[in-house]
């Protein structure tokens, strides 16, 4: 199948932004034909992926939730929400009769398949045997939702600060409480791998709990809540692991799904 992937420019800062990219990659992988076209500057693609820039007009095309029209004129649209459609401020999408309605998490939508991906980098986020040392925190999407204050005798944690994944892993490893506003972030995740407790400070979103990678945080220090999210943690990264090891059959078995699903309704 001929795949088109709408990509906003590539960042490996934003796990949405990275993923987009990824899954036109993903999809060569498995040998569909791919390509990503941009719709918002600037046109920035990884170069170590396989992402060819174009589009074939005879292509499924996969908007992310953040493209909310059809700049494409595609007559086969899947849309992918890898946030709730409404997270974001802006107009509703447009949705169609004919569109595969996709989620990355099962939290995110309800009646709609969907396909995850852990999204985090192993061998940068990993334990250390140093001594915790300080409580860090994160506002990331946090202020699309509301006041975040700053949280006194913590780091701050910030999108472009560390530069560097690597530092970034340096002071996760340090931290004994990552105390977060952005629910929905990867880094979250990278906070947990790194042996850090992530707090999460909002409750936008309580139905996290049946999150695709577990409850591996937490919104208090209520001994039984800490307890569940330490076992949770334990066995995070072997979990992660396995996903990414199930990810290209998982993704294949999508494929074949929205290739039936277009045979039936696309030119009804």
């Amino acid at each position: 199948m001929k795949f088109t992937v709408a990509v906003p420019p590539y960042s490996n800062k934003s796990g949405g932004l990275w993923y987009c990219h990824y899954l036109c990659h993903a999809l060569n992988e498995i040998g569909h034909t791919a390509t990503i076209s941009f719709y918002e500057p600037p046109y920035r693609p990884n170069f170590s992926w396989n992402t060819p820039l174009g589009h074939d007009p005879e292509a499924i095309v996969i908007y992310p939730e953040g493209c909310r029209g059809n700049p494409l004129n595609a007559t086969k649209v899947v849309r992918y929400l890898l946030a709730p459609e409404d997270f974001f401020s802006g107009t509703p999408i447009a949705w169609q009769p004919t569109d595969f309605k996709l989620a990355f998490s099962k939290t995110y939508a309800k009646d709609c398949d969907v396909l995850f991906y852990p999204i985090t980098e192993l061998d940068i986020f990993k334990p250390s045997n140093e001594p915790k040392k300080f409580n860090s925190f994160y506002v990331g999407k946090g202020h699309l939702r509301q006041k975040c204050q700053p949280l006194r005798d913590c780091v701050e944690i910030m999108r472009d600060w560390p530069e560097r994944k690597e530092d970034l892993a340096k002071i996760l490893q340090l931290t004994r409480i990552f105390f977060t506003y952005d629910e929905m972030s990867a880094t979250n995740t990278d906070a947990a791998l790194c042996g850090a407790m992530p707090y999460f400070l909002t409750k936008h979103f309580p139905w996290l709990q049946e999150a695709e990678l577990g409850k591996c945080w937490v919104y208090s220090l209520n001994p039984e809540e800490v307890a569940l999210a330490k076992e949770n943690i334990k066995t995070l990264r072997p979990r992660i692991i396995q996903m990414r090891k199930d990810y290209p059959s998982k993704l294949a078995e999508m494929c074949n799904k929205i290739e039936a699903h277009f045979k039936n309704v696309a030119y009804n």
